[in-house]
């Protein structure tokens, strides 16, 4: 499935280097993620870097990488165990989406964009009497996102959007994620 995702990037961003130069963006976001793994609710945070390429009037080619920044820990009392914690974050997400949005001459646009995303989830289980272990998770699936950016001058603007990532098997429950973010863009 990773050579399918490097072929499809690199085919993609092949695409988009011969497309408007002047459709290029750059952005930084701060993601708040929420996470459930079999009814525990993680809340956690990333950062996001996206570069886009116009390659079409109101279309663009995205390609995102965030990196979690911040964990949430659930923690109970088991009679046996004693103390059990499980600690979750998003470990990284890197995806290629393709961008659909509204009149970019205006000061304000709203976008839609689907793509293919590789999620990594960093899982640390602590029981008080046995131990800890952690584990990473990673899946790869289709993701999708809807926002708005508001332009506050010719070259840059402020971007809002949710995204739902593609669930990621964990010993055979999903672990579903959705972000919301907010974040600075610019043209280069």
């Amino acid at each position: 499935m990773k050579k399918i995702i490097a072929t499809i990037v690199v085919s993609l961003l092949a695409l988009s280097t011969n497309a408007m130069a002047e459709g290029q963006k750059v952005g930084v976001d701060y993601l708040q993620v929420s996470s459930e793994i079999d009814g525990l609710d993680f809340d956690t945070s990333a950062v996001q870097i996206r570069f886009s390429n116009g390659i079409a009037p109101n279309i663009d080619v995205e390609g995102v990488f965030a990196l979690g920044i911040s964990d949430d820990t659930y923690t109970e009392f088991d009679p046996f165990f004693g103390n059990v914690s499980v600690t979750g974050e998003l470990g990284n997400m890197f995806g290629v989406f393709a961008k659909f949005y509204s009149d970019p001459n205006s000061g304000f646009q709203v976008f839609g964009r689907v793509g293919l995303a590789m999620v990594k989830i960093d899982i640390d289980i602590d029981i008080q009497n046995l131990g800890s272990v952690s584990e990473s998770y990673d899946d790869t699936g289709i993701a999708f996102g809807a926002g708005a950016s508001f332009n506050f001058s010719e070259t840059s603007a402020i971007v809002v959007e949710y995204s739902k990532l593609p669930d990621v098997d964990f010993e055979g429950t999903d672990i579903e994620t959705d972000a919301i973010s907010i974040g600075f863009q610019m043209s280069i």
